[in-house]
Formats: structure tokens, C-alpha cells, sequence
């Protein structure tokens, strides 16, 4: 009775375990056919048939999903033969997986595949089913089958874990093997290809790297092992090929006394070269309304290109550091920052490629500010710096600020009217009466304008009643007389000197008498 459930609990604690070791949810980008494993779906895919299979008759594999798409494929690999012995597209096959809803789950859907092997040779298999679902992703799981009575024939069945992102000096090589024959030695070995040149080069791992593979016994079939692999052991057993970032495939065969084969391969994506950050914007704008555009779009990654990039974003605003807000992230490599504020702003940017690594960078730009300008109307007519105004007859005169700035400092400007430099009023609207008017000459009006930074500038003006005026000019008219006369007698004695001597020069000489 011992016995028994011992058994017992050793098979369940080994359906469990290939449970979850074979079981693989995956999430891919279409960016050079790579798929990227770090971001696992939400969904599951489970074979619970028992690894290492004894498929002599018909048998029925069974399994569950979270998924109830029908988007389905599944296929039997001949390990040792490396070909395909039976899949899904199959016209006698392909309408044998039976999708059904447990009912004691609305989450879990329960399938199964029914296959007569009784047809088929000896085989050491590999079955293996994809589930697809939404755009960009997908859920696997496999086990072993042996097909046969006869396990002498059976060769070892390889089955690699998946690998994904690489970034580092080493990786792990981590699987199952599933061996029908007991008491037989069973070891591996591994090569190394570049995805795309798999059929020319093939690059050897050496056994002094395998040397430190590790194994772990389940059952009587299973054993699970790991070993670490040096990217640089392997770059040195080579002269001309280099491990460098790109994608992957680690091929493995499993051997034993029986068999040569137990093929399996896995894809890995190596990461080890940093991504470059990359800012274009300018380096100086004016105060504005307007947005200053930063973009990242130039930052780049050697292998993996730009899609896979993350930016992290942090803005200094005159010695404040902050995040973007919302309004301000135009995409995920362009921002949009307010210029309405003068002063030194500094962008930092860090870009993370797939497996964290990152890259920063800096860029400042100084918002320098408009000075505004100042305008002035009285009594409805622009005036110009300097200009000299004759006031009218009236009890006042209105004056109005025209100054002009940018928009974004327009509504906060500071309009202060000086009349013979005393402050008399703050605002756009002021007046001009009778009672500042009190000099018989020019007087001084000033309009200062000051923006929210304290820019300024002014204009002004020289005002005079037209009595004042008036009196001034016939004032000026009377002092005048005394030089005008002075001045025609300068003309008068001018005009007789000249005279004088042109006539001396024109005297007749008499002609003198010979004694």
C-alpha cells in the first residue's frame, strides 16, 4: 500500500512539474521577426497529458487554456529525424482538437486531440501546440511522446526551455530530456547559429564549456538539467565568428547508446550594446505663446533599431527638476515645452532598450524675453519719442498705452505715466487736465511700460497749451527785431566796402607832359 502511494505521489509531482516547466507564454513585436519574451501575456496554455507518453494505440492528449480563441495549431516532430510526422494542416487531422468550456470554470476552456498511432512507426516525438490570440501574441506548450512498443528504438526526446533576452557576459541553457531507456547514459551537446545563416554556420559548444552541466532526476524518464554558458569561451574557441548582439539559435541534441538525435532548438535575442540618446531642438527662442519642440526620434540602437526604446523624460526649469505633465508629450519621442517663461531650461533624456540597458543625454535651452514697446496716444493721435504736442482748447485730453509685447506677457503689463518725472497715475487709460499746464514752455509727459520679467521701455513726449505756445512764438518774433537790424547794416557797410574798393581799382591814370 506504501509502495503504491508512493508511486503514486511521484507520478503526480512529475505531471505537475512538466506542467509548468513546458508550459511557455509568449509576447512578440514584428520587429526583424523577434520575439519579445520579457513581456509575457495574461493568458495560459497547459498540456496535463504526462511527459514522456507511451503512445502504442489510440491516445488522447489533453490540456486547458484561458483563451477561448480558436486560433489553433498543433504538430508531432519526429526529435531524431528533425521532420515533421503529423500537425494540424494535415487535411485528416485538422478538425481533431475538440475546444470545450469547463463549466465549473467560466475562465478555463478544456481541449483535447485524439490520434490513432497505431499507424505510425517507432518515434521519439516531440508534440507541441500554439495557441494564437489578438494581433501580436501567443501561448505554447509541448511534451514528449514515444510512439512504439518497442523502447530500444526510442532515442532520448530534447526539450530546451525558452532562452529570450541575453544581456550580459553568460547565459543558461536550461531543458528537459525524456528517456524511454533505462540505464542508459544519455548526454548533450549544443551549437551555436545567427539566425539567417543557420544552414552554413553552425558554431560548435565546446565540451570544456559543457562541462558543468547540471542534472536533476524526476523520474525514471525525466531529468531536467542547466548549464551556464561564457559568451566569451565561445568567442575565443573561434577566429572569425564574434557572439555580438542579434538573434539567435541554440541548437541541442540529446544522445544516448541507442540513438543519435533528440533535436531541439531555441531563440535567443542577445542585448549587450547600450542604445544612444539623441535630442534636436534649438538652443535659443524668444518668450512666446508658442512650444519649444524637443525630439528624440534620432535616438537609435546598433542592432535592435528604435522601436523598442522607452524615453524617460525629466525637465529643470530654473533649478526645479519635473516630470512631463500630460499636455506636454506630443509621442513617445516628442515633447512640446511652454516658452512663456524666460530663463534656462534643461532636458534630460534616458533611453532603455528590451533589457534595461540605457543611455542619457542633455539638452538646454535658453527662453530669453521680448522687451515690449512703448506706444502712446493723446487725444486719439499717435505721438513719436521726443515729438513737441499743442494742446487744444479743451479741460483735458485723454491719453492711452498702445504699447505692444508677446502675447503670453500682454495682459501683465505695468503702464506708468510720469508727468516732469513725478509718477501721477498706473494704467493703460490716463488723462491729461488744464492743471498740469501751469509753465509757459514745454512740459514732460512719460509713458513707461514693464513686463512681468522687468523689461522696460519708454517714450515721451513734450506738451504745451496753445496759449503758452502762442505767446512763445510772438515772443520769439520781438526778441528777434534787433538782430535783424544788426543785421542789414552789417549787410549795408558790407556792400559799401565792397563797392568802394571796386571802384579804386577802376581809376584812370593821366598821361604826363614831355619837357
Amino acid at each position: 500500500m506504501l509502495k503504491n502511494f508512493t508511486i503514486f505521489a511521484v507520478i503526480c509531482c512529475s505531471l505537475i512539474f512538466a506542467i509548468m516547466f513546458t508550459s511557455k507564454s509568449i509576447h512578440f513585436d514584428n520587429l526583424k521577426s523577434v520575439h519579445n519574451s520579457n513581456a509575457s501575456s495574461n493568458e495560459l496554455l497547459i498540456v496535463s497529458t504526462e511527459n514522456g507518453l507511451a503512445a502504442s494505440s489510440i491516445e488522447t492528449i489533453n490540456g486547458f487554456t484561458t483563451s477561448n480563441s480558436e486560433n489553433i495549431e498543433w504538430y508531432i516532430n519526429d526529435t531524431i529525424q528533425n521532420s515533421v510526422m503529423l500537425s494540424s494542416f494535415q487535411s485528416e487531422f485538422s478538425n481533431q482538437l475538440t475546444l470545450s468550456i469547463n463549466l465549473t470554470s467560466l475562465d478555463k476552456w478544456d481541449w483535447s486531440v485524439t490520434i490513432n498511432f497505431t499507424q505510425y512507426d517507432e518515434c521519439s516525438c516531440l508534440f507541441e501546440i500554439t495557441q494564437y490570440y489578438g494581433s501580436n501574441s501567443y501561448t505554447q506548450s509541448k511534451i514528449g511522446i514515444f510512439i512504439g512498443e518497442n523502447a530500444m528504438d526510442h532515442g532520448p526526446i530534447l526539450l530546451l526551455e525558452e532562452i529570450g533576452w541575453v544581456t550580459g557576459d553568460s547565459f543558461n541553457i536550461s531543458g528537459m530530456i525524456i528517456d524511454d531507456s533505462l540505464d542508459v547514459n544519455t548526454s548533450l551537446d549544443f551549437s551555436i547559429c545567427k539566425l539567417g545563416y543557420c544552414e552554413g554556420i553552425n558554431i560548435p559548444i565546446s565540451e570544456q564549456v559543457l562541462e558543468d552541466v547540471t542534472f536533476n532526476q524526476i523520474t525514471n524518464k525525466i531529468r531536467t538539467f542547466e548549464v551556464e554558458i561564457e559568451l566569451e569561451q565561445i568567442n575565443h574557441s573561434q577566429e572569425s565568428s564574434i557572439i555580438d548582439d542579434g538573434e539567435w539559435k541554440i541548437i541541442g541534441r540529446a544522445v544516448n547508446q541507442i540513438a543519435v538525435g533528440g533535436y531541439d532548438h531555441v531563440d535567443f535575442w542577445l542585448n549587450n550594446v547600450e542604445p544612444t540618446a539623441s535630442i534636436s531642438a534649438y538652443d535659443f527662442v524668444i518668450e512666446s505663446t508658442s512650444t519649444i519642440m524637443i525630439d528624440a526620434s534620432h535616438s537609435d540602437d546598433y542592432y535592435w533599431g528604435r522601436s523598442l526604446l522607452k524615453y524617460d523624460w525629466k525637465i529643470n526649469e530654473n533649478g526645479v527638476t519635473r516630470a512631463p505633465i500630460n499636455s506636454e508629450i506630443l509621442g513617445p519621442s516628442t515633447l512640446g515645452i511652454p516658452a512663456n517663461i524666460n530663463g534656462s531650461i534643461t532636458i534630460t533624456l534616458t533611453v532603455r532598450d528590451a533589457t534595461g540597458l540605457s543611455n542619457t543625454t542633455s539638452h538646454q535651452v535658453t527662453i530669453a524675453n521680448s522687451k515690449p514697446i512703448a506706444v502712446m496716444s493723446i487725444d486719439g493721435k499717435y505721438v513719436n519719442h521726443n515729438d513737441i504736442i499743442t494742446l487744444g482748447e479743451n479741460e483735458s485730453w485723454p491719453l492711452q498705452s498702445l504699447s505692444t509685447d508677446t502675447a503670453n506677457d500682454i495682459e501683465t503689463l505695468q503702464h506708468s505715466w510720469y508727468y516732469e518725472g513725478i509718477l501721477i497715475e498706473e494704467g493703460e487709460i490716463s488723462a491729461l487736465t488744464n492743471d498740469f499746464l501751469y509753465k509757459d514752455t514745454e512740459q514732460k509727459l512719460t509713458l513707461k511700460i514693464t513686463d512681468n520679467d522687468g523689461s522696460e521701455d519708454s517714450i515721451t513726449i513734450w506738451v504745451i497749451s496753445q496759449e503758452a505756445s502762442q505767446l512763445k512764438s510772438e515772443n520769439n518774433s520781438s526778441s528777434n527785431v534787433p538782430y535783424i537790424i544788426v543785421l542789414l547794416i552789417s549787410l549795408i557797410i558790407i556792400i559799401s566796402i565792397t563797392y568802394y574798393r571796386k571802384m579804386k581799382t577802376k581809376r584812370i591814370a593821366l598821361p604826363k607832359w614831355k619837357k
